[in-house]
């Protein structure tokens, strides 16, 4: 093809687009609509790439013409998938009856029949533009591809946004007073996926809230949890009188006194499928991060539980993680599920949170927070997106400061102060894989037990300073799998190999 022949055309995807779209146009001369749907529908591909620029350049189409006509050739010659009862092309003379299901035509049938009727198609099949009476690009103008409460696009010469929150201040976080706690909510965005409540508690897979009266009256009684499954009630919701608190929670720690509950997961797909997991992390590092928000939450004064979007999908994933963190017996299968498994959180939730989240359920006791934030904005934007290209590029942004603070915060941390934690984080690791205490990819899974003591404070378990040197791009590719598979068969041996840093992963 041209592009093949001159490799710098395709960087541009408008120049590609329109490409396309001729040769859509000259298969059509050629009386060949097969051709030309196929040649539609790779423009069609690359339309949420390129639709952006359409808008802001002077080109002769618009991106409702490329939707409208597309849609207008699928409909004229969707008609003709399968074949008539006495159509030739039907690959054997009514065979598409058989069965249960109407069969559609071969490919080759199908280009065929669409060929033989072109004549009476040809007028459907001409391009359109929103000029023409026939047009439907009415129908693809005004689609807000994001919700209202989206960020809007940054202007030409403003300043890239910076995140907040990489560091905790030097002080510790003042603890809530003490006697009765009084519960408030608000919402954080228009959206009404995201909640802040300050002086709550978790117990089991409940919110608990605190006040009384009027007070009370005015706390909601279920969230909207918001998610790519779509959105959904979340009414595990009590409140409570205030002496509740003193009288029926044991004292919690100050450290850390947030927590993020991100809900709308699915048990056996959310909670390990990079797809899944971007449409959790994405939102919520702008949400935890970005000024406007104003949270400012540093990764070790976070916990992070995870609510899935119904009570039988919250039991399926507390037994699966009651199986998972056992560290009993484990069979070679199950070695190395927890070293993938461990790993993808390392690295997906790491620069999030010093500690890796657990199932909101999976505690042993109940647990209270200074403020809790419920929910995570949408990333789908059929279903009101939030997460914009500015959204995913913070996210990008805040992931390589939030590393880069930690490899700062490494250098500084005392040597010795430092191997003293590492004593404590090492023993959890050498509980669940003997000879691996070095290897952060163990103790983040020692850590995902909700037995598991948090590690000191200054410690982090996932040794973020460490990750961008050693995920690198090749590890998610055949080479890194196949040195996680080698590692953890090394686990099962009477000797483990300890890992080294000048061996790496052999």
């Amino acid at each position: 093809t041209a592009s093949a022949a001159r490799p710098e055309r395709r960087r541009c995807l408008v120049g590609r687009l329109a490409e396309l779209l001729l040769c859509a146009r000259t298969r059509l001369a050629l009386r060949d609509p097969a051709g030309a749907l196929a040649y539609s529908e790779a423009a069609n591909t690359l339309m949420p790439f390129a639709g952006a620029c359409l808008h802001d350049a002077e080109w002769p189409i618009t991106p409702a013409e490329v939707y409208d006509n597309y849609r207008s050739m699928l409909r004229v010659l969707g008609n003709h998938l399968t074949a008539d009862d006495d159509d030739e092309d039907d690959d054997g003379g009514g065979e598409k009856n058989q069965g249960f299901f109407i069969k559609p035509l071969a490919e080759d049938a199908f280009a065929r029949r669409v060929a033989k009727k072109f004549g009476t198609n040809e007028e459907d099949l001409a391009w359109r533009p929103s000029s023409h009476p026939k047009s439907g690009a009415s129908d693809f103008e005004g689609r807000a591809a994001y919700s209202s409460s989206a960020p809007r696009d940054l202007r030409p010469g403003e300043p890239e946004d910076e995140p907040c929150g990489l560091s905790s201040p030097s002080s510790p976080p003042s603890s809530a007073a003490s006697g009765r706690w009084v519960s408030s909510a608000r919402r954080l965005s228009e959206s009404g996926c995201s909640w802040l409540l300050e002086n709550a508690c978790i117990e089991q897979r409940r919110i608990v809230l605190f006040a009384r009266g009027r007070r009370a009256k005015g706390l909601p009684k279920s969230l909207l949890g918001c998610g790519e499954f779509g959105n959904y009630d979340f009414n595990a919701v009590e409140i409570r009188h205030p002496a509740a608190r003193s009288r029926d929670f044991l004292a919690n720690a100050t450290h850390p006194d947030t927590l993020l509950v991100v809900p709308g997961l699915m048990s056996g797909v959310s909670a390990h499928n990079p797809f899944h997991l971007l449409h959790a992390i994405a939102p919520v590092a702008w949400q935890l991060h970005h000024p406007s928000y104003g949270l400012c939450v540093p990764r070790d004064r976070l916990d992070i539980r995870l609510a899935f979007i119904s009570a039988w999908h919250g039991r399926r994933q507390s037994h699966f993680w009651r199986a998972f963190t056992n560290t009993r017996k484990p069979a070679v299968n199950d070695l190395e599920d927890r070293f993938s498994i461990a790993s993808a959180w390392r690295f997906f939730w790491g620069p999030l949170v010093d500690h890796p989240p657990l199932p909101l359920g999976s505690d042993d006791q109940p647990r209270c927070y200074r403020r809790i934030i419920f929910g995570r904005e949408l990333l789908r934007t059929g279903l009101g997106g939030f997460v914009t290209p500015r959204v995913f590029s913070f996210y990008l942004s805040y992931a390589s400061k939030a590393i880069e603070n930690a490899q700062r915060e490494e250098r500084r941390r005392d040597s010795s102060s430092r191997s003293r934690a590492l004593g404590l984080t090492a023993s959890v690791a050498r509980e669940v894989a003997p000879g691996t205490e070095e290897l952060a990819e163990w103790r983040t899974f020692g850590y995902m037990s909700p037995a598991a003591p948090r590690a000191p404070r200054g410690e982090d378990p996932q040794a973020l300073h460490e990750l961008q040197a050693k995920y690198t791009a090749p590890f998610f590719e055949g080479e890194g799998l196949a040195k996680i598979h080698k590692r953890c068969t090394s686990c099962r041996r009477s000797t483990p190999r300890p890992f080294s840093r000048a061996r790496g992963w052999r």
